[in-house]
């Protein structure tokens, strides 16, 4: 009979302790492991409680011998809810999604679909910019492709135009830093809402300050969303280095210029003080003869030059002398013969330049 020893090997008394000790290790390597699991952490202050890392936003697992920490499936929610805060969007962001922006007509189906794709992978190659009529959704859906990038884990900024270069300009007079700038320059994703909104024209320190910034991201590839009141013609008769830029970079598929017609006035449709082109100028005793904003008028000595009511109210906001730029061009049209597809954008563009 063989011996017990050979049948069914004993090992030698190093072997045991071996082995003890490897076991005691692992066990206490689980143990580690079960301990800093289950320690609450206080990441919870961004109002995200996340049960599997208990708030601590990783979770310890054992990786190929090594104890190693992975950082937790809540991390995404919590790097998007702080370039939130960064970003200066504040409530926009839950106010302005993409699910929210209605498609009650094509050409807002047409809008909502190009935003759909820059929003998912175009803002890695293209700018975006959305110009033209007041009231049609353009701080909207430019805020929802925000929101989309922001998920994707990318910083995203928000600036006003004509507030933050006013605060940029006081922050340079005081103590000359370029701080203030360079988070506009630098941020990966930037979004600059009422782009040249002024109650003039533009002046040079702000086209120049503008140009700057433009520059910076163009040369470095860095994408930018830009809304204004408008459109990309009237933004080049105003800068045309700066316009060229967007052009460049919008191409056709993101460069979307919205018509001048007050049916397209979302915030008035909503009021329900606009249908079909007819607008309720307010309510009173006796009714108000509805005003057709999307008809356009004849004014000048010649009564040739052709405006909307709305493009009439830009030009005066804009121009000091605006009837008599009105009055010289009617008369250049008649004596050159010439013809131009937006006499607005032509008149803004002859302003410019004997500006």
């Amino acid at each position: 009979m063989d011996s017990i020893k050979s049948v069914l090997p004993i090992p030698s008394l190093k072997e045991s302790e071996s082995r003890f000790k490897q076991r005691t290790e692992d066990e206490m390597i689980d143990y580690e492991i079960k301990i800093y699991n289950e320690t609450i952490g206080d990441l919870n202050s961004d109002g995200i409680d996340c049960q599997l890392c208990k708030n601590k936003g990783y979770v310890m697992k054992l990786i190929d011998g090594y104890k190693t920490l992975v950082p937790c499936e809540c991390m995404g929610r919590r790097i998007s809810q702080s370039l939130i805060r960064k970003s200066g969007f504040g409530k926009l962001l839950e106010l302005y999604t993409m699910e929210r922006y209605t498609t009650e007509f094509d050409w807002q189906s047409s809008i909502k679909d190009a935003a759909i794709q820059y929003a998912a992978n175009g803002f890695r190659k293209a700018w975006f910019f959305i110009g033209g009529q007041v009231g049609s959704g353009k701080t909207h859906i430019s805020t929802a492709i925000v929101s989309v990038i922001i998920d994707h884990g990318i910083e995203a900024r928000y600036m006003l135009w004509r507030d933050d270069l006013s605060k940029l300009k006081a922050k340079t007079y005081e103590d000359g830093s370029p701080d203030y700038m360079y988070q506009w320059k630098t941020v990966p994703v930037l979004y600059i809402d009422d782009f040249f909104k002024s109650d003039s024209k533009p002046t040079v320190w702000e086209i120049n300050t503008t140009f700057e910034i433009l520059n910076y991201r163009y040369n470095n590839h860095l994408a930018t969303i830009i809304s204004s009141e408008y459109d990309i013609q009237v933004i080049l008769s105003i800068d045309e280095a700066t316009g060229s830029r967007i052009v460049q970079l919008t191409g056709q598929k993101y460069c979307i210029n919205i018509a001048q017609d007050i049916t397209r006035n979302i915030r008035l449709r909503r009021r329900g003080e606009v249908s079909l082109g007819k607008v309720r100028l307010g309510e009173s005793s006796a009714p108000t003869p509805a005003r057709d904003d999307s008809q356009i008028g004849s004014f000048g000595k010649l009564q040739n030059v052709f405006l909307t009511e709305h493009e009439l109210d830009l030009l005066k906001n804009a121009i000091p002398d605006y009837e008599k730029r009105i009055d010289k061009f009617s008369l250049y049209l008649k004596s050159s013969g010439k013809t131009y597809d937006s006499h607005f954008a032509t008149i803004m563009k002859f302003y410019m330049e004997d500006e």
